[in-house]
């Protein structure tokens, strides 16, 4: 039987959000030029990997999820989901009675009629 151990499962986890973090890169700087344009790969990368920790606090676990969740990061701000503001998304996406997708569906239809701040 093969045994996985823990340091193994975390090294394969760390090495699946490394890979996650480089291609939201590239997917970010490209369905967001103008929002991107300002920060360099890295500061991107840093900005990407906090928004990762408020995802999983979120119990954001998809990649699809996880980069809508980071789309709409992008456009009402890299603190979307912690700030006052937008205390209520915070709320929806926490609410793990209901489906993950469902959750963040909830979220885009409610912000789908108020334009994204610039």
């Amino acid at each position: 039987m093969l045994v996985i151990r823990k340091e193994q499962m975390q090294a394969l986890r760390d090495a699946a959000r490394a890979g996650f973090v480089r291609r939201m890169v590239p997917h970010l700087r490209i369905n967001f030029p103008a929002q991107t344009q300002l920060y360099s790969d890295a500061e991107l990368r840093r900005m990407i990997e906090t928004q990762l920790l408020v995802a999983e606090h979120c119990s954001l676990r998809l990649e699809l999820t996880t980069c809508r969740f980071l789309d709409l990061s992008v456009l009402y701000g890299w603190d979307f989901g912690a700030s006052d503001r937008y205390q209520w998304v915070a709320d929806k996406l926490r609410d793990v009675s209901i489906n993950e997708k469902i959750r963040m569906d909830e979220v885009e239809q409610h912000l789908c009629g108020a334009p994204a701040p610039m």
